[in-house]
């Protein structure tokens, strides 16, 4: 797996092609396979872009580009996901509306080019409703690749066995799983100590600035800097009755979705007799 976590060269569909999202999207094929260059012969190489779900374009493109590709995707309440999302990405610079109730509300506006952030990047990734309908986005997957291609992880129950469902993956990508590794939560939830700094951090003219004068090794430790003295583990607040009704406008979609993969998943996220659940802590 190369550092770059997230180079996401497939989803071209969220690329508006503006200087913003060439930080955020590998555009050039020969960046894109040096990320593997590490790998030595006979080893499984992959990566880890979550917008290959929501993106319109990515499976087709990774099925011509590797059409033996093994595809995982990872799924979590629909509710629960979007919220954690607009947490991260008020955190990272991308969202400039800090409630989310707010940010729900102008979504149509967003869609029209208004409300977006002075600096904003992958801003189709700001229709939080869209990213959380899955069926349309699994299926396309379903379309492109064959069944035994495509394994689907349910996040609640990742949380509740990590090392099994590791050891799951392990043998769908077919490397050998009978090996300990220390499991430990990370990448938890964040949010900002300072609101006033980190707006001031934010400030577009500041941050296009300092990207002409400072390298990008000079950015990402300040940045990391930054994250460190301005931040603090926190679970975003999740209004029961926003959540409740997010639940219900998803609902639909997560049947159809239960029916394409097979498995009622109404279970799961609305608990046996169909009412929502308590939102689960951020982990991954």
């Amino acid at each position: 797996m190369p550092e770059f976590k997230e180079p996401s060269y497939f989803c071209t569909d969220l690329d508006s092609g503006s200087s913003a999202d060439g930080r955020i999207f590998t555009r050039d094929l020969d960046t894109y396979l040096a990320l593997f260059e590490s790998a030595r012969p006979g080893q499984m190489a992959g990566e880890a872009s979550p917008f290959y779900l929501y993106s319109t374009a990515a499976a087709g493109r990774i099925a011509t580009f590797r059409p033996d590709a093994r595809i995982i995707i990872m799924l979590r309440d629909p509710a629960d996901m979007i919220r954690y999302l607009h947490a991260r990405r008020y955190f990272v610079g991308s969202e400039d509306i800090e409630r989310f109730e707010e940010a729900l509300a102008a979504e149509d506006a967003r869609k029209r080019g208004e409300r977006l952030p002075a600096d904003v990047w992958n801003a189709k990734g700001l229709f939080y409703r869209e990213v959380g309908r899955y069926a349309d986005q699994v299926e396309r997957y379903l379309v492109v690749f064959p069944p035994e291609q495509i394994k689907i992880i349910i996040f609640e129950e990742f949380r509740s066995d990590p090392a099994g469902t590791y050891r799951e993956v392990l043998r769908f990508i077919g490397v050998d799983p009978d090996h300990d590794v220390q499991l430990r939560p990370v990448n938890p939830s964040l949010g900002v100590r300072s609101r006033r700094l980190h707006r001031f951090l934010l400030t577009p003219t500041l941050r296009k600035g300092f990207r002409r004068i400072a390298s990008v090794r000079v950015r990402e430790t300040v940045r990391s800097l930054i994250t460190r003295i301005n931040s603090e583990r926190q679970r975003p607040d999740f209004d029961p009755g926003l959540r409740k009704h997010l639940q219900a406008e998803f609902r639909p979609d997560v049947e159809r979705l239960s029916e394409l993969i097979g498995r009622d998943l109404t279970p799961i996220w609305y608990g046996k007799d169909g009412q929502t659940q308590r939102p689960s802590p951020p982990r991954s």
